[in-house]
């Protein structure tokens, strides 16, 4: 039986605070990524341009309202998804971004019940268990 692919492209930002904290998120129980930390950001919607995808995306799961400044990097990898012959290719972009007001996020949007944000120091993110791409991105790994 071949295996199954499917693509999926997504926006991320990198955004850091006036004290070099940067913010992240924790999505609800339930997800394949419940228990990993990642930067804010997430799938594009049909015809939806990446930089409005991450200024849509800050918003749902920080309640912020982010701009969205350079493109920093784009990812691609290929890993499989569930039991079944499926492989799933991710493309992500990754745009550097700022907030106008910084105070501390809680919760996004009720549209995304169970997200957590929070400004991290580079001493807690590095105790944290991150998203392997955010990892990435966080230690300038490849990219």
């Amino acid at each position: 039986m071949p295996v199954r692919t499917h693509g999926r492209l997504a926006a991320y930002a990198l955004i850091t605070d006036g004290a070099g904290r940067v913010l992240l998120t924790r999505h609800s129980e339930g997800r394949r990524t419940s228990a990993r930390w990642l930067l804010p950001g997430g799938g594009l919607e049909h015809g939806e341009h990446p930089e409005q995808a991450v200024v849509r995306e800050i918003r749902e799961e920080t309640g912020l309202v982010a701009t969205v400044g350079e493109l920093r990097v784009v990812l691609s990898d290929v890993t499989r998804v569930g039991r079944r012959r499926r492989a799933l290719h991710n493309v992500r972009l990754v745009y550097l971004a700022s907030i106008a007001d910084a105070d501390s996020p809680g919760r996004g949007e009720p549209g995304r019940p169970g997200t957590v944000a929070r400004w991290c120091s580079q001493r807690e993110w590095r105790v944290l268990p991150l998203a392997p791409f955010t990892a990435e991105v966080l230690l300038g790994g490849p990219g």
